[in-house]
């Protein structure tokens, strides 16, 4: 394939990519959160457990520090809550509240939306083609050594 042609179709791929990322952004905005705090919420719906601010520290590989604030700001707003440890008193579980429930539903038909825009006059054979296209350069390149997962520095 020309060395052009290749550079074309990366920079679509990318272009597509960015764009997602700023209508992404753009629904989280018109919540009232921040792409982490949208994460952090994410993780407590999903979670079995009632994670730590340790836990929740080491699971995103980001200090306390930063957890601490990201959880202040969604304890104000009432979208997560802080219940104390049975044994050990020094230990709070973080707790997705009802409302914060509630926010990541409206979330979720945002982001449906986008995603319906995102693939509007698109066929189904033709949103077939592209996701194999797709899985075939993601295999190619964890073939060649890339990560789903960024390394930790």
């Amino acid at each position: 394939m020309e060395e052009n042609a290749l550079k074309d179709s990366v920079g679509k791929l990318m272009r597509v990519s960015r764009l997602h990322r700023s209508i992404t952004e753009k629904s989280f905005c018109r919540l009232g959160l921040h792409r982490s705090q949208f994460m952090l919420l994410m993780y407590l719906m999903n979670s079995n457990e009632l994670p730590s601010q340790a836990e929740i520290a080491a699971h995103f590989e980001i200090s306390a520090a930063a957890v601490a604030l990201s959880l202040k700001k969604l304890e104000k707003r009432g979208l997560i809550t802080r219940v104390q440890d049975s044994a050990d008193s020094r230990v709070n579980h973080i707790v997705i509240s009802e409302r914060g429930l509630e926010l990541m539903r409206q979330n979720k038909l945002l982001f449906d939306e986008n995603d319906r825009i995102m693939f509007s006059g698109v066929s189904e054979e033709e949103r077939l083609v592209f996701n194999r296209v797709l899985d075939r350069l993601a295999e190619n390149l964890i073939v060649s050594g890339a990560q789903d997962k960024p390394p930790v520095h």
